[in-house]
């Protein structure tokens, strides 16, 4: 669902709702239905509180609150946007299951640059200590503007699953976070400086978005391309080599984009591990292989492959 489109949630249960999900944790969220303060999720102790409930807080915070959420209602559409202490803010509208016209409001993060200058003029203007106030800002999570505009995509994706037992919501934010840790994925290779790094990075990837609880490299050994398995998480036993048949058998299907042993087939390949599925996928640089990944005891659904 996009900007334009306005949706209908109940303020409450959205609000619960939303807070689950692991891409908005960061922020203080507040629900408004006209003027009023529905509900409100976040950390006091933190600066700037709940929206206008820390002593930062001043009479112009509350003034571009009321201007930018009257221009989010009037155009139906949401608004990112700084407060006068320079944190980024946003606010979605919504009308609630009796139609009134409501503001999801959405803040507490820094901007991922840090302006000295603003800094500083904020701590004249409140007469504060400049080192307090930039240790405080420091501990706040940050975010750029297109990163808080993600959060805003993904909360249009969610807010029309409510009331349907969040099944579908539940789905929704697992594919969120699979994206968001395969994105984080690729500067992290980029900036590995051995292959043995890369493997660790893919192993605790694999770990995080999928539980496999068992991982190993195949990878060609010698001149006659022999098979040698090594255990990279959850196998303490050393490097196993297949041997030349079993090996061909493997390389032979390497055109395969993913290879998926059971039964039979996989105790003669495997005589000496225990485990009862294993899915290999095939690990091609510049067209040639250089090797599988083995993946133990999990078998992943087709949408994740």
């Amino acid at each position: 669902m996009a900007d334009g489109t306005r949706i209908i949630a109940d303020p409450v249960e959205m609000l619960d709702t939303l807070r689950e999900f692991s891409f908005i944790r960061d922020y203080h969220l507040a629900v408004f239905c006209g003027s009023e303060l529905i509900a409100k999720r976040g950390d006091r102790t933190r600066m700037c509180g709940l929206f206008g409930e820390h002593w930062l807080c001043v009479e112009s915070c509350r003034k571009t609150y009321i201007d930018e959420s009257t221009r989010a209602l009037e155009n139906c559409r949401s608004r990112i946007f700084r407060c006068a202490t320079g944190l980024l803010n946003f606010v979605i509208p919504f009308k609630d299951l009796q139609q009134n016209d409501c503001l999801l409001l959405g803040g507490g993060v820094r901007e991922k640059f840090i302006d000295l200058e603003q800094l500083e003029r904020v701590a004249r203007e409140r007469k504060i200590n400049g080192i307090y106030f930039l240790d405080e800002w420091e501990r706040l999570p940050c975010a750029t503007r297109l990163e808080v505009q993600k959060v805003i995509d993904n909360i249009y994706g969610i807010m029309p699953l409510l009331g349907r037992d969040n099944y579908y919501a539940r789905a929704y934010e697992r594919t969120v976070d699979l994206i968001n840790t395969v994105s984080d994925l690729g500067p992290e290779i980029d900036r590995s400086s051995s292959v043995d790094q890369v493997l660790e990075l893919l192993s605790e990837t694999l770990t995080v978005m999928f539980g496999v609880p068992r991982i190993a490299i195949l990878y060609p050994q010698g001149n006659r391309q022999q098979l040698v398995l090594k255990g990279l998480l959850g196998l303490e036993n050393g490097a196993i080599r297949l041997g030349h048949k079993r090996s061909g058998e493997l390389l032979r299907q390497r055109s395969h984009r993913i290879l998926v042993l059971r039964g039979e087939k996989l105790k003669q390949l495997f005589p000496y591990l225990d485990t009862d599925h294993l899915t290999c996928l095939p690990l091609v640089v510049d067209g040639r292989l250089i090797g599988f990944l083995a993946l133990f005891d999990i078998e992943l659904a087709s949408r994740d492959l």
